[in-house]
């Protein structure tokens, strides 16, 4: 029982943990991508003029960060309870 709770415990902990390892590193790959690829791929010639990469998992995370009652506009409603 108290080892059941234990082991929910940390597995939920190396979840959150994953997700905060995965949201940084999906980040640095967006950032790499808008400050160094970008601007290479419009010298050689590529409309990305005001363009921007981000990942939709980032913009989700921002979301709930800055509303975290409310669905954000990406992800579908929870449904209704009976």
């Amino acid at each position: 029982t108290s080892d059941v709770k234990a082991f929910v415990g940390t597995a939920q902990v190396h979840e959150r943990t994953m997700a905060t390892f995965t949201q940084a590193r999906l980040q640095f790959i967006a950032d790499e991508i808008n400050e160094k690829w970008f601007p290479y791929l419009i010298k050689k010639g590529f409309a990305l003029e005001g363009k921007t990469f981000n990942y939709p998992e980032l913009i989700r995370a921002k979301e709930r960060k800055l509303n975290p009652q409310a669905p954000t506009a990406t992800e579908p409603p929870a449904p209704a309870k009976k």
